[in-house]
This record gives structure tokens, sequence and C-alpha cells, in this order.
């Protein structure tokens, strides 16, 4: 198995295990998984690999690529950095037209997103919770 693929499955075990401790998750048709009647969609990066990104603390996503699941389709994108498992939380419509995002943990306009789950309670369908 391929080193991305290692790195985009822990992202989503690490999510998954996350939202198990408060309901169950499943498989999802247009995202990665689905809890409480959300589609999210999981997306992992390790430390960029150019000198200059890893002295900088980059992180590269790819948010989405032919073949495989896009963003676009999900209610909410966690972005997971693998080295500090450290989650960003964005609703899909913040990321509307995005193919690829930089983020650095030390400052980015991402900030408010950083562990922000509390906001999935907003995303939570209503059905979902009756």
């Amino acid at each position: 198995m391929a080193a991305h693929t290692d790195t985009g499955n822990y992202g989503e075990a690490l999510i998954a295990s996350k939202l198990a401790t408060i309901a169950p998750v499943q498989p999802a048709q247009r995202a990665d998984l689905r809890w409480l009647g959300l589609e999210i969609e999981v997306k992992t990066a390790r430390l960029s690999f150019s000198d200059r990104d890893r002295r900088a603390g980059i992180y590269n996503f790819c948010l989405t690529k032919p073949g495989h699941t896009t963003h676009e389709h999900a209610d909410v994108v966690i972005l997971v950095l693998a080295e500090t498992g450290t989650a960003y939380i964005i609703p899909t419509a913040d990321l509307v037209g995005r193919r690829k995002l930089r983020l650095s943990p030390r400052r980015s306009k991402y900030d408010v997103y950083r562990d922000a789950w509390e906001l999935l309670g907003g995303l939570i369908p209503e059905e979902a919770l009756n």
C-alpha cells in the first residue's frame, strides 16, 4: 500500500474513532464517513517535503483529484495533520472552488477551525437528532 494511502487511512480512522464516542460512524456514499446524517470528507496530510515548507510547518492538502471522492459532495471537510492528529473542521461551503489548500498550524486564516468540533453540532440535520 502506498504511503499516501496509509496516511489517508490513518486520518479517517482517527476521525472515525473520535466521532464514534458520540454516535455510530458509517461509510458514506458521497464522502468518507457518515455520522449523524453528515457526509464527512477527511483529508490527511503530512508535513511538506520541501525544506523551505517543512521549516515553515506547511501542510499541503489536495482537496479533489480525478477518480477520487471530492470534498464538494460532503457537508463538512476535516483536515488532519498526520504528525500531530490536529483536526481542522471546515464547512464545505467555506472551501467552494478550492482544489488545494496550504495550511500552516503556526498561523492561518483557518485557525478558527482548529479542533472546532462544536461546528459539527450546527451542521447536523434536524431529522438525525430525532
